[in-house]
C-alpha cells in the first residue's frame, strides 16, 4: 500500500564534486507515505580536508568549524541502519548523495544501501521531459522555495520530501517549514 511506504529522504553537502571529496553534512527526513513522521537526522562532520570554495559558498560551512566536528565514521553505523530499514531511500539527484554515502560507508567496512531508490530529479524529468530539474525549479511547481541562499542538508532534505510527496502521491505540502536548527551533533 503506497500510503504506508516508509521512506528516508536524504541530502548530503560535500567538500566538492570529485571522487576524493567528502561529506560535510547529512540530513534525512523520514516519511510514511506523503507525510513526514517527525523523525529527522541532521549531522555535521569533519571531512578531513578543506572545502572547495564553490562548495563552501553553496552550503555555508567554514573549514575552521568543520575541523572541530566528529568524523563521519562516528555516525556511519546509525546512518547505515536507518537507511537500510527503509522501503525507499529518496533524494533529489539521489545518485550524487548515494555515491558519497557509499564511499563513506565503505571506509568503515559497511555495505552499500540496498533499498529501493527514488530520485525526485529523475521522476520530475520523466513527468516533464525537457524541463530543467534543479530542486529550486521543481519546487516552484508546488509553491515551495528555499529560505535563503545556502543549501543546507536539512532544508534540502525537507524540500526534496515535499517534492517526493507531490510526485509520488499527488500531495502538495511544503510542510510549513522555514526555520532550520543546527545539526544535532554540532560542536561549537
Amino acid at each position: 500500500m503506497p500510503g504506508s511506504t516508509k521512506a528516508w529522504v536524504v541530502d548530503c553537502e560535500t567538500t566538492g564534486l570529485a571522487g576524493y571529496d567528502r561529506i560535510v553534512s547529512f540530513a534525512a527526513v523520514e516519511m510514511l507515505g506523503p507525510e513526514p513522521t517527525g523523525r529527522v537526522s541532521y549531522l555535521v562532520f569533519n571531512p578531513g580536508r578543506p572545502c572547495h570554495p564553490r562548495a563552501a559558498a553553496v552550503h555555508g560551512w567554514r573549514d575552521d568549524v568543520l575541523r572541530k566536528q566528529e568524523e563521519f565514521t562516528a555516525h556511519a553505523p546509525f546512518i547505515h541502519e536507518i537507511l537500510s530499514k527503509a522501503d525507499v531511500v529518496c533524494g533529489h539527484n539521489l545518485g550524487f548523495d548515494l555515491g558519497f554515502l557509499h564511499r563513506e560507508l565503505a571506509k568503515v567496512g559497511l555495505s552499500q544501501i540496498r533499498t529501493n531508490p527514488y530520485c525526485t530529479m529523475q521522476a520530475y524529468r520523466n513527468k516533464f521531459p525537457g524541463r530543467k530539474a534543479t530542486l529550486d525549479l521543481c519546487l516552484q511547481d508546488i509553491g515551495g522555495s528555499r529560505a535563503g541562499e545556502t543549501h543546507g542538508a536539512l532544508e534540502d532534505a525537507f524540500l526534496a520530501a515535499s517534492l517526493y510527496a507531490w510526485l509520488r502521491f499527488g500531495v502538495i505540502d511544503t510542510f510549513g517549514l522555514n526555520a532550520w536548527p543546527d545539526p544535532f551533533n554540532l560542536r561549537s
